[in-house]
């Protein structure tokens, strides 16, 4: 299956695309084939870049859960179209046996500069089960990411999944990219640092993403616009607002019950 893209680029775009039958916005549901980076020999970097990096690593822990509204954006270029979609994140990393967990909501579509319709599309993830709800025409689909009991580390950069933008290991992020920053710029979110993340020569077959660019909150530490492309020349952008970091959460959001009436589709590790 296919990433989803712009939101679990969050963490930079490390993830691999999967067979093209799949839906669009459905990540992959094993985990990437590359191996995950060695720590031993991240490349000497800008220090201000480096700082950057660990500060989004130090995020990762002081902030174990994260809710947030999101507008995501893809861009065509090749076929010139546009779509763009609003909703809300939950995210909660994992904390001793508690495996990590996002729940995303979309409620409305807008496509290229057309109307804003309701369209509701959520995508839940409880460690073991992804969950994908398409509400406008009932359809239902579970995806196996790990076997029965199997502990996976979802969201670590070049091991899982869904790789997010903080709580990985400088390092990790080092190995995989050439970061660079710059001065704040006219039309740069208020109170952000910049950070570019252009992935190395010697990852470009693993990760889908050429460069990912982020605007991190100097409070939090956490990015609140992505701007992202690909090999195919798209460009995905994600902005966050409201962001909160404070909240706790029903586990059931992050597996939702079996909808009765429901199209129901269940796709195990392997199938």
């Amino acid at each position: 299956m296919k990433r989803l893209a712009g939101l679990m680029i969050l963490a930079c775009g490390c993830v691999a695309a999967g067979p093209a039958n799949q839906p669009a916005s459905v990540p992959a549901t094993e985990p990437t084939a590359a191996s995950a980076p060695s720590t031993a020999t991240a490349p000497a970097v800008d220090a201000a870049a480096r700082k950057l990096l660990d500060q989004l690593e130090q995020a990762g822990k002081d902030h174990p859960r994260i809710q947030a509204d999101v507008e995501y954006e893809v861009l065509m270029r090749k076929v010139g179209d546009r779509e763009t979609r609003w909703g809300q994140v939950k995210f909660q990393r994992a904390e001793g046996d508690e495996p990590a967990r996002f729940h995303i909501a979309f409620d409305v579509l807008r496509q290229g500069d057309g109307p804003k319709i309701a369209d509701k599309v959520e995508y839940a993830f409880d460690g073991q089960w992804l969950t994908e709800l398409k509400h406008r025409i009932r359809q239902q689909t579970l995806y196996q990411v790990a076997a029965e009991g199997e502990k996976i580390d979802a969201f670590r950069i070049g091991r899982g999944p869904f790789p997010m933008p903080f709580g990985q290991k400088a390092d990790d992020m080092l190995a995989c990219f050439e970061p660079s920053t710059r001065p704040p710029a006219d039309g740069d979110p208020k109170d952000t640092d910049y950070l570019r993340l252009v992935t190395r020569p010697e990852h470009a077959k693993d990760i889908q993403f050429t460069d990912v660019e982020m605007w991190i909150d100097r409070a939090t530490h956490l990015p609140v616009r992505l701007v992202s492309r690909d090999r195919k020349k798209d460009r995905t952008t994600v902005v966050f607002s409201n962001l909160k970091t404070d909240v706790e959460f029903d586990k059931s959001v992050f597996r939702p019950g079996r909808k009765l009436g429901w199209e129901y589709h269940v796709k195990r590790l392997g199938e």
